[in-house]
């Protein structure tokens, strides 16, 4: 009986000590803007904001975090279909206009990221593809 009442506390000691090892409460120390692994600040125009890129100055990969990332889908996807389908038009007018005011949410998007706030928080990018060794964790 002894065990089995320890048990469920290892579990969660356990399950804890994950959660702190993927969350990125390192990040919240950094500014806006800057490279994780070498804490440098990155230039605005050097930021990718959908895709993952290098740093210029240590070379790591990184990207913005998902919680701006889902923000711009929800942004350009989200609203272009919400604006297209209340037209009801025909189902290829509607891609066509999906498609045109999707690009174009994207690109105000940027444009006042760049313009009015401050640049976004960066973490670390760790590809999934099974080919690349990875070595230089």
């Amino acid at each position: 009986m002894h065990q089995s009442s320890t048990k469920p506390l290892g579990i969660i000691v356990r399950l804890k000590t994950l959660i702190d090892m993927h969350s990125n409460h390192e990040l919240a120390s950094l500014p806006s803007g800057t490279c994780p692994l070498c804490q440098t600040s990155i230039a605005r125009r050097d930021i990718k904001i959908a895709k993952p890129f290098a740093c210029q100055h240590c070379g790591g990969s990184l990207r913005t975090t998902i919680g701006f990332r889902v923000l711009l889908y929800l942004v350009c996807y989200g609203i272009s279909a919400a604006i297209v389908f209340s037209f009801q038009m025909a189902w290829w007018m509607s891609i066509v206009l999906w498609l045109v005011v999707a690009f174009l949410l994207g690109l105000l998007y940027t444009f006042l990221l760049l313009m009015f706030f401050p640049a976004p928080t960066l973490e670390v990018y760790r590809s999934n593809d099974f080919q690349k060794l990875d070595l230089h964790k």
